[in-house]
């Protein structure tokens, strides 16, 4: 298994379980591990991706849990996940486009769009 499907899996688990239950230690740890993934790829259409992850990571970091400010940066990143699921080689597109699913269920719970 490659790092970027342990990743993968790693990251529908903990939407399986709840995202708040994940912990911010844990979630920041996943979400730099995307980043490296992503940065690693040197695709350029992973710009937006890469930007909300940093905002997430951001608001986890300094303790700004806000819903109303969350919720649209996993809408993003759904939207994001679900487009680039669009490109993924087959061994990973259900996957990825399980974890836009995911992303935007859980941007729309906190009030995302």
């Amino acid at each position: 298994m490659t790092t970027q499907e342990s990743t993968l899996d790693a990251t529908i688990t903990a939407f399986r379980n709840g995202i708040t239950s994940m912990g911010i230690q844990r979630a920041t740890a996943v979400i730099d591990d995307w980043l490296t993934t992503l940065q690693a790829s040197g695709r350029t259409e992973f710009m937006q991706i890469s930007d909300d992850l940093t905002d997430l990571r951001d608001m986890l970091v300094n303790g700004e849990l806000d819903g109303e400010r969350i919720g649209p940066l996993l809408s993003s990143l759904g939207s994001s996940t679900g487009q680039a699921a669009g490109q993924a080689p087959a061994d990973v597109k259900p996957k990825l486009e399980q974890l836009g699913q995911m992303l935007t269920r859980a941007a729309s719970q906190l009030g995302g769009h």
